[in-house]
């Protein structure tokens, strides 16, 4: 697996990791991890994929200990930020999903 060191949030210890795993007919298969400074566990993924300039949003989890403190949300902001310009489709939420996304989108991150 190919591990990009992208981003470092100092406050909170967290590093953010890209990889984009697999590729076919156009389309980019990808995870973002946002991973404990301290202990090396990872503790949120996004699952996502990139085709004709639109990112779609297959998943977003953050583990029990580590939720709500903002890491989904910077996770979101990070991956919009390396791609600026594209669409972000967030597709179907789960029941404990929809809240976020709503949450984003009335803050105007998606």
């Amino acid at each position: 697996m190919n591990w990009y060191k992208i981003a470092q949030q100092q406050n909170i210890g967290i590093e953010f990791y890209n990889d984009c795993y697999d590729s076919h007919s156009g389309e980019d298969f990808c995870r973002i991890y946002a991973q404990d400074k301290n202990t090396g566990d990872t503790i949120g993924i996004i699952d996502y994929s990139i085709y004709d300039d639109e990112i779609d949003i297959k998943m977003v989890e953050v583990i029990e200990p580590y939720r709500r403190q903002g890491i989904g949300t910077q996770m979101i902001e990070y991956l919009k930020n390396e791609n600026p310009g594209m669409k972000i489709i967030t597709g179907l939420a789960s029941e404990s999903g929809y809240p976020f996304v709503q949450s984003l989108k009335s803050r105007k991150i998606l």
